[in-house]
This record gives structure tokens, C-alpha cells and sequence, in this order.
């Protein structure tokens, strides 16, 4: 993992073709730069996060154009060992609005984020694998455990990240 004065950056167009990895990055996933350029951020990039998860936060970049969040992502192949990250994944403009594509800034996470996020990916997980509705159930389940916080969901992320 990376310390807390560091952080990923990972810049792409708007299909997700990397145009820029800083050297965190780089050696968080154990890749030169000229490896990552010009690949799919989502084939280099997939963090441990259950559909529902997915679903929503797909849903908040088309509202918002943008996401924050937490995700937990492999140490080493095969394993079961995780690590955890705060993010932000947003849509990139030039100075003239010119939407260029998107920008992934992520963040040493919380501890206090890391368990409530930890403690529901779990929960959303059996209900996704549960039945046939299970990935409705989840989002059901992701629903109100934002609602019964008392805060919209960017609140709540940025709070538990102590921002």
C-alpha cells in the first residue's frame, strides 16, 4: 500500500484509455508507465466492489460526474489479502469545458470508512448472491443504509473519510 502522503493518479479519455499513471500507481500495481498507457483503465484497474456498488456508482457519475468512494482491491494474485482505498472518479475538462475524459485521485482511506464500508461490501455481497433478486435486495439494503445516516451519500463518504 501507500502512505498517507501519497496518493494514485490515473488520467484516460472519455472510452478509459490511460493517458497518464503517476509512479504510485505504477508501483502499487507493479507496472511501468509504458505499459499502462493506452490500455483500458477497467482491465488494469478492478477494484473489489459488489454489483450493487457498481450499479450506484455508475448511476452517481451519470447524475453527478462524478463518484467518491471506498473499494477494496487484491494484494497479490490468488490471494485473499486486501487493501482498501478512498477515491474520487470524475469526469476531466479542459480550461474551455471541453469534457477530455476522467480523472481517479485515490486516497489512503480511514479507518473509521474502512469498517463501515468493509462491514456493508459484506452484507451487499450475500444479498447479491442469495437469489435470483439478490442485486436488487443489495440496493435496496445500500439505500437505506445511506437513509437511515440522516445524510445523502456524499456526505456520509466524506465524513467517514474525515474530509
Amino acid at each position: 500500500m501507500f502512505d498517507e502522503s501519497e496518493y494514485i493518479l490515473i488520467k484516460t479519455d472519455q472510452q478509459l484509455t490511460i493517458s497518464y499513471t503517476n509512479q504510485t500507481f505504477q508501483q502499487l500495481i507493479n507496472t511501468p508507465e509504458e505499459q499502462l498507457i493506452g490500455e483500458n483503465f477497467e482491465h488494469v484497474w478492478r477494484p473489489d466492489i459488489p454489483a450493487s456498488i457498481q450499479r450506484f456508482s455508475s448511476q452517481q457519475l451519470k447524475k453527478l460526474g462524478f463518484y467518491n468512494g471506498y473499494a477494496s482491491y487484491p494484494l497479490a494474485a490468488n490471494t485473499k489479502s486486501r487493501e482498501w482505498i478512498f477515491f474520487d472518479f470524475g469526469k476531466r475538462y479542459s480550461t474551455d469545458g471541453t469534457w477530455l475524459g476522467y480523472e481517479y485521485i485515490g486516497y489512503c482511506p480511514s479507518v473509521q470508512g474502512i469498517d463501515h464500508f468493509d462491514r456493508l461490501f459484506a452484507e451487499l455481497a450475500e444479498l447479491e448472491d442469495g437469489s435470483s433478486d439478490g442485486l436488487e435486495k443489495a440496493q435496496q439494503h445500500l439505500h437505506n443504509n445511506i437513509e437511515s445516516t440522516g445524510m445523502g451519500y456524499e456526505e456520509l463518504v466524506c465524513i467517514l473519510q474525515d474530509l
